[in-house]
Parts: structure tokens; C-alpha cells; sequence
């Protein structure tokens, strides 16, 4: 039986943050030390989770976690622990960024020990480096304990290496999510080359415009394409395009979706239109 997560502390989006803080020192010597630890998550299932987080997450007096982060991962901190869901997703009600980072300080000040749960690598479009620069100009102790990030599960996941000797020389990790909501204006001819193999984070709502771009950017229309949905989560499904049916695809879905494009996808011997595998995972909610 699925034991409680305690979640008494848990943050609705767009409260503010400031509400909660009281509440959470209470009891709290304000001379103790505190730190942070940002966590990677893994792209979903608990077995993607490191050794080092769930070290993390047991030592945690406070745990605010990201909103794709499961439910049997947040099963593993500490019980005493009050958990928070900052989830930020993009076209969504979001708590805002300077207030999750307020909050982390604050509670790092008060002598607690912060974990900062983010889905996949925390050092892969996770906005780490803005929240660890802010943590040290607060003077407040930081550590990072990487995850595994989607792309590498993706990988493990469809048997495929992403830097297959015979037919690749690289890759890549792309985002089609700018700053400000739109695909970022960047020389896409760089990343035109069929031989590195491009992992596009954030691209669902953006494939028809990837598509096209790519491909007049010079890279070959018929450059292989597999799309990663709920990777290493319940639901996970991948689905075999090529960059010209890319150009014409809708995608709908509110999971978290990973874009493959790349020649090393041509002699994958296990997709051949669509591949499920299905994991029995409880939703962080």
C-alpha cells in the first residue's frame, strides 16, 4: 500500500509564497546552519533516481518539488519533512520564480535543510544556474546532485545510442522553449548536421515550426525523427516521423515530450511506427 506524503505544507500556485514561511520555521533554532541541495529528479520512475538523492531527500527538513516530480519519488524523503509543489510549466499558472528562490533562502537561513526536487538533470534546462547564483549572493551553502536526464533515458529506453559510432559524431541538447514563450531565435543551421544528433527539450508545441526550420537550415527531410512522450513514466510512448511529416504533426498532450532528430535513428531495429511500454507510476498530486 502506498504509504502518505506528507503534504501539509504543500503550496497552491499563485499563493503566495510568504504565507507559508512562518508556519514552516516554527520551532526552528534560527542559529542552526541551513543549506540547499538541488536534486535531479530522474525523468519520472524511481528506478532513474540516484543513490545521491535519495540520500538527499531523506536528510531534507524541507523538500519543494517540481510539478512532474512523482509520487513514489516524494514517497522517499524524510517523513518529517514538509513537502511544497512549486511547479513551474510553461503556458500554465506557475508559482513565480524570485518567489520559489526567496522561499529556499528563507528557509535556508532558518537552519533547514533544502531540497530542491527538479525533474530530470537540474543542470539541463532547469534554471539552476539562476537560483545557485542568488543562493550564493544570500550566502547560503549550495550543493548539486545530478539526475538523469530525459535525453539519457529516452536512450535506454528505445536500446538506441545516441552517438552510434557508425553514425554519429555528437549530440546535442536543444530547447524549443525560449525565455519569452516562443522558440528561440538562434542559427539553426548549426544544428543542421544529420551526423550530431539533436535531443530538443520542450518541442511538443513547437514541431510543425522545428520541422520546417530545420529543414531549411539544410538538414535532410528525410532525417529520421523519434518522438519521446512521458519518458520513463505511466503513459511513456514513442512515435517514429521523419523531419517532412514532422512539419504537418500536432502535437496534443499535457506529458512532457522530447524530440529526437538525427541519421543515428536510421538503423534503430526496435521502432518501427509506434512503441509503448506502460509503468505504474502515481501521480505527485
Amino acid at each position: 500500500m502506498r504509504k502518505p506524503v506528507n503534504m501539509g505544507g504543500r503550496i497552491e500556485r499563485g499563493q503566495p509564497l510568504s504565507r507559508v514561511w512562518r508556519y514552516l520555521t516554527r520551532g526552528t533554532n534560527l542559529g542552526d546552519k541551513g543549506k540547499v541541495s538541488i536534486v535531479g529528479a530522474g525523468p519520472g520512475s524511481v528506478d532513474y533516481l540516484t543513490l545521491g538523492a535519495i540520500k538527499s531527500l531523506q536528510s531534507a527538513d524541507a523538500i519543494l518539488f517540481d510539478d512532474l516530480v512523482t509520487g513514489e519519488i516524494l514517497e522517499l524523503g524524510n517523513p518529517k519533512a514538509q513537502f511544497f509543489s512549486v511547479g513551474k510549466r510553461g503556458w500554465k499558472a506557475s508559482c513565480r520564480q524570485q518567489d520559489i528562490t526567496s522561499l529556499i533562502i528563507d528557509l535556508a537561513k532558518a537552519g533547514k535543510h533544502v531540497v530542491r526536487l527538479k525533474v530530470g538533470d537540474p543542470m539541463i534546462f532547469g534554471r539552476t544556474g539562476e537560483e545557485i547564483e542568488k543562493l550564493e549572493q544570500a550566502g547560503v551553502e549550495v550543493d548539486v546532485v545530478s539526475g538523469i536526464t530525459a535525453a539519457s533515458a529516452m536512450a535506454s529506453e528505445i536500446k538506441m545510442s545516441l552517438t552510434h559510432r557508425k553514425h554519429a559524431h555528437g549530440v546535442k541538447f536543444v530547447t524549443a522553449y525560449g525565455s519569452k514563450g516562443a522558440m528561440p531565435d538562434k542559427n539553426w543551421e548549426a544544428y543542421a548536421d544529420g551526423k550530431t544528433t539533436l535531443m530538443i527539450y520542450m518541442g511538443g508545441r513547437m514541431a510543425r515550426k522545428l520541422g520546417k526550420t530545420l529543414i531549411m537550415s539544410g538538414m535532410d527531410p528525410a532525417t529520421p525523427v523519434i518522438i519521446g512522450e512521458a519518458i520513463a513514466r505511466e503513459g511513456q510512448m514513442f512515435h517514429r516521423e521523419t523531419l517532412t511529416s514532422l512539419c504537418t504533426l500536432e502535437i496534443i498532450t499535457d506529458n512532457p515530450v522530447l524530440i529526437a532528430v538525427g541519421d543515428v535513428f536510421r538503423c534503430s531495429s526496435v521502432l518501427h511506427g509506434t512503441v509503448s511500454k506502460q509503468y505504474a507510476i502515481d501521480a505527485a498530486a
